[in-house]
């Protein structure tokens, strides 16, 4: 078959399959909910990059056109890559899939055809994710050149994949040979030695400020270091596509060489294909402890329980163990730390790209906070591990010795421990970046101190924690009094799918519950007005009147929850349509 034959081929079907899985998605709530990230994230930067213009205190295009803003670029391109995860496998597909491939080392294709297969398979997801990225650094710099932007970046990400390409072939070329691939790694690992040792010799001293990284970036040697960086950067944030040329090539240019690489190599890229669609599978079925031990050629370790229950536990412990065992595939230790880097990192980034006089920590917060209370309601809706995934197989749990009320508060409270968790590390990040000392330029106001600050940290975590109960209780009661509008499972097709109407489900319970927990907040804050005006110590109430509220939306929440177990009781799973 022709190279550039099979090339078109792929293209079609690639962007076909895309468009048309994007049509049948479009209106399901975690489509939706990434939109509005989306549009969330770039109205947010763009309303804070505006305020400054029209105050004074942003001149010309200094976020673009700076050192600062334009060696920061790469970094917080990453961590939005990170977030343009969901995008990139829901649209854009993986290179390797293990089904495919075997399919593909059955057909008659040379090494050079199946190169081209796997180069034009991604492209769609490449051209996804950069139309992304590119919007978002539009919002946040308006004067910037999109479309060189644009062709910049999907360079760049088409590299980072070539690279890994070659990386893959040159491994199994070394397997064969039965040598070890340790060494592969070693110019990246010289490579961030080298970084290190450059930033330390050209640290200036003093107090990190936003003028003093200026000044650190352009000190030699991290300056020389950094020279091909900045010149990449500075092509695709280049007003004008002439300037912007340059970079482009030389970018175009290491994408061929990688390309030539990959097709020079003697040892077939089906073998390497098939292995890493092996590993992606592993991966997706037993997470990344099993997958890194693959590749290490050792066993799987043992996964660990959340925590230990004894003999003559109770039955809603036992419940709330379950769904922990089920989310824990997910929300791993490493997916909290990971969370919180985002989190600051993004926050860290809106104060970076400001004029380093603005005191905008208040945007740097707020960002912070509204990412992870995100990726908490994300959790919720799509990691179903409460009553939602029971349901179909409630004879089976009715058969336990438990009643309604210990079936209830064990599912409501596994994923809510979890979803709590993730918005306390976005709260937490949130606080620590407006207590950062005021040489950094990161202080809201006068007075704001240490007393101050946990005071408003201890006073959030409550509401937290009660906003996530009330929402994940408003779910399963859903769940519970009307199945056939809510998605149970992979397997249970809700009729109200044929409506498209999962948005308009996610938006009611999502209304409920934001009313049930408003109700108590308008309550308690005549109180905590009254009580600063009587003692008008800042803050000095905000502890007693946040707790207060927390347990006036808990005692909604078993109000709600007792009234649902006589639906437990009279409940069978014969009332759930089939698929």
């Amino acid at each position: 078959m022709n190279v550039l034959g099979l090339a078109w081929l792929v293209t079609r079907l690639s962007w076909g399959n895309r468009l048309r899985r994007f049509k049948r998605v479009l209106w399901q709530p975690k489509t939706l909910l990434t939109l509005v990230f989306v549009g969330g994230y770039v109205g947010l930067l763009s309303f804070s990059v505006i305020v400054a213009r029209l105050s004074g205190e942003f001149v010309g295009d200094e976020a673009g056109t700076s050192y600062r803003g334009q060696l920061y670029v790469p970094l917080w391109l990453l961590v939005l890559l990170a977030l343009n995860l969901y995008a990139f496998g829901r649209f854009g597909g993986l290179p390797f899939r293990q089904a495919e491939t075997r399919f593909l080392l059955q057909a008659p294709l040379t090494r050079r055809e199946l190169v081209a297969y796997w180069v034009t398979r991604q492209q769609p997801g490449l051209w996804i994710s950069a139309a992304f990225l590119s919007l978002v650094r539009w919002g946040m710099v308006p004067g910037s050149n999109l479309i060189l932007f644009l062709l910049g970046l999907f360079l760049a990400l088409q590299g980072i994949l070539l690279w890994g390409l070659c990386g893959r072939l040159l491994r199994s070329a070394l397997d064969d040979q039965g040598r070890s691939p340790t060494w592969t790694r070693l110019p990246l690992a010289l490579g961030g030695v080298a970084l290190c040792a450059c930033a330390v010799l050209a640290y200036p001293g003093g107090a990190l400020t936003a003028a003093n990284f200026d000044r650190w970036l352009q000190r030699p040697p991290l300056a020389h270091f950094l020279e091909p960086l900045r010149f990449v950067v500075d092509g695709m944030l280049a007003p004008t596509v002439r300037q912007g040329l340059p970079a482009l090539g030389l970018l175009l240019a290491g994408n061929l060489t990688l390309l030539a690489l990959a097709l020079a190599r003697p040892t077939p890229v089906e073998e390497a294909s098939l292995r890493q669609a092996e590993l992606i599978d592993l991966l997706r079925t037993q997470g990344w402890k099993a997958w890194r031990a693959a590749r290490r050629g050792k066993p799987a370790p043992l996964e660990g329980e959340p925590f230990s229950i004894a003999g003559p536990g109770g039955a809603t412990a036992a419940l709330v163990w379950k769904n922990l065992i089920g989310c824990g595939r997910y929300h791993t230790p490493k997916a909290f730390v990971l969370a919180l880097a985002l989190a600051l990192a993004i926050g860290t980034e809106v104060r970076l790209a400001l004029p380093p006089d603005a005191p905008y920590a208040a945007q740097a917060a707020a960002v912070t906070l509204y990412i992870t209370t995100l990726v908490a309601f994300l959790s919720l809706s799509q990691q179903r591990h409460d009553l939602r995934m029971d349901l179909p197989r409630f004879d089976l749990i009715k058969a336990w010795p438990l009643s309604a009320r210990q079936i209830l508060w064990g599912e409501v409270l596994g994923i809510s421990l979890v979803a709590s968790a993730y918005g306390a590390i976005g709260w937490s990040a949130a606080v620590s970046l407006v207590a950062l000392p005021p040489s950094v330029g990161l202080t809201v106001g006068v007075g704001f101190g240490l007393a101050q600050r946990a005071a408003v940290w201890l006073s959030g975590l409550p509401l937290i924690a009660a906003g996530v109960l009330t929402f994940v209780a408003v779910h399963n009661a859903a769940a519970l009094m009307f199945p056939t509008w809510v998605k149970l499972g992979p397997q249970q097709q809700a009729e109200v799918s044929k409506l498209g109407g999962y948005a308009f489900v996610l938006g009611v319970t999502s209304a409920i519950a934001g009313a049930l927990a408003a109700g108590p907040l308008l309550l308690t804050v005549p109180v905590y007005v009254i009580g600063t005006y009587l003692a008008p110590a800042p803050f000095a109430w905000a502890i007693p009147a946040a707790w207060l509220t927390a347990l006036l939306v808990l005692a909604e929440v078993w109000l709600l929850l007792r009234l649902l177990e006589s639906r437990v009781d009279a409940f069978t799973p014969t009332s759930i349509p089939s698929a």
